[in-house]
């Protein structure tokens, strides 16, 4: 039997009980323990298939178990809350169309309140799917300014969004601008 053998049966007969019991204990949705018992599956038989040395199996699958489940509450804490794709909203659910919805105008709102530096930069990235490279090219900036206004924006981004504000609806791309005088 060789090294992978060994260590794929053993990890097969020891550890994949202990591993969903893990996520069960971690988490509190049963779904949630089962998506992430797969994803630490999936990484320690990816390290075994690849040939790496594993000296400790135990050692090996709880040290792959305790990093994804930081990465789980690391994606929890910092959330994709602003990114559902147009796609994943069914035709016939009223609800998830009108979440959809309700978050662009959120965004669509955060983009018209930053200055014009970082709101050019966000839709140039985002928007015209341009590289740092590109767009600094294009604003005659350094790439490192580039990246510096794209982190400052999804900064504030998140930082608006989790604030309420008594602001109408503004766009990110103003094509006219109308000024009037009274008094």
């Amino acid at each position: 039997m060789t090294e992978k053998e060994y260590l794929l049966h053993a990890f097969e007969k020891e550890m994949l009980p202990k591993i969903y019991g893990f996520c069960r204990l971690k988490t509190n949705d049963v779904s949630e323990a089962e998506d992430l018992a797969q994803d630490i599956c999936l990484e320690v038989l990816k390290s075994i298939n690849s040939g790496k040395s594993i000296e400790n199996l135990n050692a090996f699958v709880w040290s792959v178990s305790n990093h994804m489940f930081f990465n789980l509450l690391r994606k929890k804490k910092h959330g994709d809350a602003l990114y559902l794709p147009e796609n994943a909203v069914a035709p016939d659910d009223p609800e998830a169309e009108y979440i959809l919805e309700e978050q662009k105008r959120l965004l669509r709102r955060e983009l018209s309140l930053m200055s014009g530096n970082y709101r050019r930069a966000v839709v140039m990235h985002y928007f015209d799917e341009m590289s740092c490279e590109e767009i600094a090219n294009k604003l005659g900036k350094s790439v490192g300014t580039v990246k510096w206004w794209l982190h400052d924006a999804r900064t504030a981004i998140e930082k608006g969004i989790n604030t309420m504000r008594d602001y109408g609806e503004k766009s990110y791309r103003p094509g006219t601008l109308f000024m009037s005088c009274t008094g």
